[in-house]
């Protein structure tokens, strides 16, 4: 182990998001509540819609975890005051939706009463505080903080455990507008910030506090008179992150960072930091710190320590990226089936359990691509499934607009087939269960999940979900904003046999194993927060990471605040038969800046050849395991030893006759 700072210089190509198709039109029985309708906004751009839209947010929920969710049509609605969101201990849960971003703009008045001193800022819109703050969701809108106000925080933020600022424009006329997105009360995060153009203000974001962990994909910061990015002691999670214009761009005060593939200038004053593939287009140097300063692009980047359990070279896997899939979009309505229409009816399973069947197979066969649940009025309310329902290819998009969900018992599945690219989402529902049993991607957002799958099935993307997710088989998934949130310390968070996993931003709570990486597989976290919030019992020895015989490579902080509330064992990795742990009193707390089982091979003896796996060729196909294992080329030499070429570990090989033995060496 030894503390280094890494640095190669190259020329890396940065990508952000491109502007896709909106979806613009919804059918009118979804349940919604219309700002215009329920509230008499107007949305003309002339009269004061302060009090429509504080009614609005300032509802009540009926009881915990009950969700709301607004629909504010095409229009400007001016606003005077703050929007501020129902406060008590029941309330949470709000999604505001716009019908495009472009057109739909809540607009501060010019020159509005209490907001023209930048010494004391003021927001716009201001969510409800605490760790509670669920499924707070705010996505395809406009906020412009209008001219002369220069004390304007157009978002004061805080969601908890899922919640998304997604595909939002945040604007402020010149010398106008304090902050565009605070974070600065208790306590901000998990949840993901993406899609998102800030355009002015003195900062563009500003975070604080130590907990949950924050993440951050494809976010542009224009113009800032100050500072684009502020961190003043939380762990943020960046990928593609631009400012341009600015005076500073990423400012690190505290806590740690983790940008790749940005675009900006990055002072740090303290706590870790990872940069990888990091530019800066707009001018200045790209890093300076208290240790060093570098003018130049970045490869890749570290100010911490490097931990390993065997010799190697190299920092984070840096396994291939790729993109979430954009969103499907059909705006002609009468292609949407509803499942109320073939009868399905939400009910209560504590009162009476309804199964419901038939109806939803018969909305999954009805050859629309678009499938929803319409709202189910309390948070109890569910739509039951007891048996496997297929999802054939024809659907594209199944959909409860953050208001409805399904309940799972006995056997109940939505079984996914299809073997084509054409990807199929799931998403903005409380929770799901899927079996992935075709060949094409699966895209699971703003959901809680339940994944399992069979051999061959097709690539995950995970984004703003909550749950676990171990799939017996081997898969490649890609993840943004992950919390699992597993309690028990015989089970799991996180499982990868044999595939890729590539996880931006990951928080958790309890004992669980927080990842199982087996098989030869790959898994590359890339920031978040281990937060087990209670203590283990006598006699357990909990263990974080496990990789047997395969690779890992992670980056995390780790916070408790009670007694046995870490685990013991930070990292328990396997060569071969050979067994090592990294022990978390060995970490500098409260910081495992990146645990790596290396990018490049250095060898070690196998050891034991008949306790090893096995490595079979099947149709084509090589399986270690009886997993298959990709990219892998075989050769049948009688009696020799054989290295074998794979994108991971190498597989050495003894044949003797028939029988194959294996052992994974670096």
């Amino acid at each position: 182990m030894r503390t280094l700072i890494a640095i190669l210089m190259v020329t890396c190509a940065c990508v952000f998001a491109m502007t896709a198709q909106e979806q613009t039109m919804y059918p009118d029985s979804i349940g919604w509540i219309n700002v215009k309708v329920r509230y008499g906004a107007k949305g003309d751009g002339v009269t004061d819609d302060t009090e429509a839209l504080r009614r609005a947010v300032g509802e009540l929920n009926h009881q915990y975890l009950d969700r709301v969710s607004l629909y504010l049509p095409d229009g400007v609605y001016l606003v005077t005051d703050t929007l501020a969101y129902a406060q008590g201990y029941w309330d949470c849960c709000v999604s505001i939706q716009g019908q495009s971003r472009a057109n739909t703009i809540i607009r501060l008045k010019d020159k509005a009463p209490g907001y023209g001193d930048s010494t004391l800022p003021k927001p716009v819109l201001y969510t409800r505080s605490g760790n509670q703050s669920f499924h707070q969701n705010i996505r395809d809108i406009t906020i412009d903080v209008g001219e002369g106000n220069p004390g304007a925080v157009a978002i004061d933020y805080i969601a908890n455990n899922t919640g998304v600022i997604r595909n939002v424009q945040i604007q402020a006329p010149k010398g106008s507008g304090h902050t565009a997105i605070s974070m600065l009360r208790a306590w901000p995060g998990p949840a993901l910030i993406t899609n998102v153009t800030i355009q002015g203000f003195a900062t563009g974001i500003d975070i604080g506090y130590s907990e949950y962990s924050m993440t951050f994909e494809h976010v542009t910061m224009n113009n800032q008179r100050s500072t684009s990015f502020l961190n003043r002691g939380n762990t943020v999670i960046g990928r593609a992150l631009r400012s341009s214009g600015s005076e500073h761009g990423y400012i690190q005060l505290g806590g740690s960072g983790v940008l790749i593939e940005s675009d900006c200038q990055v002072e740090r004053s303290a706590g870790p930091i990872l940069l990888r593939d990091h530019v800066s287009t707009s001018g200045g140097d790209v890093y300076r710190g208290p240790d060093t300063t570098i003018a130049g692009p970045i490869n890749e980047l570290l100010v911490g320590t490097t931990y390993r359990l065997w010799p190697g070279t190299g920092l984070t896997l840096r396994l291939p990226i790729q993109e979430t899939p954009r969103s499907y979009v059909n705006n002609d309505t009468s292609a949407w089936a509803n499942i109320a229409a073939y009868g399905a009816q939400a009910s209560d399973p504590f009162f009476v359990k309804r199964i419901d069947n038939q109806a939803i197979r018969a909305a999954m066969q009805s050859g629309k691509p678009v499938v929803w649940l319409p709202i189910t009025k309390s948070n109890g309310s569910c739509f039951g499934i007891d048996t496997p329902i297929v999802v054939p290819s024809s659907v594209r998009l199944i959909t409860g607009f953050d208001q409805s969900k399904f309940c799972f018992f006995d056997s109940g599945v939505l079984v996914v087939e299809g073997d084509g690219p054409e990807p199929l989402f799931i998403e903005r529902m409380n929770g799901v269960k899927i079996l992935h049993r075709g060949k094409r991607p699966v895209v699971l957002r703003d959901i809680g999940i339940g994944y399992e799958n069979v051999p061959g099935a097709g690539n995950v993307f995970l984004e703003n979900v909550v749950g676990a997710f171990t799939p017996t088989h081997a898969t490649n998934m890609w993840a943004r904003q992950f919390n699992p949130e597993i309690q028990p310390s015989n089970e799991y968070q996180h499982k990868n046999h044999g595939g890729t996993a590539w996880i931006l931003g990951m928080k958790t709570e309890g004992f669980a194993h927080l990842t199982e990486t087996t098989n030869g597989g790959s898994t590359e976290v890339l920031g978040g927060l281990v937060y087990p919030a209670q203590s283990y019992k006598d006699g357990d020895r909990p263990v974080a990471w496990i990789v047997d015989n395969a690779r890992l490579s992670v980056i995390h902080t780790m916070i408790s605040y009670v007694s046995q509330g870490w685990y013991p064992v930070a990292v328990k990795e396997v060569r071969g038969v050979e067994v090592r742990e990294l022990l978390t009193k060995d970490l500098s707390w409260p910081f495992m800046t990146l645990f790596t089982t290396g990018t490049s091979t250095s060898s070690v003896e196998a050891t034991s050849l008949n306790d090893v796996p096995s490595i079979v060729r099947r149709d084509g196909m090589v399986y270690v395991n009886d997993v298959p294992a990709a990219n892998v080329l075989v050769y049948s030499l009688l009696g020799q030893l054989t290295l074998l070429s794979a994108p991971g570990p190498v597989i050495v090989v003894v044949q003797d006759g028939s029988r194959t033995r294996s052992a994974l060496v670096w």
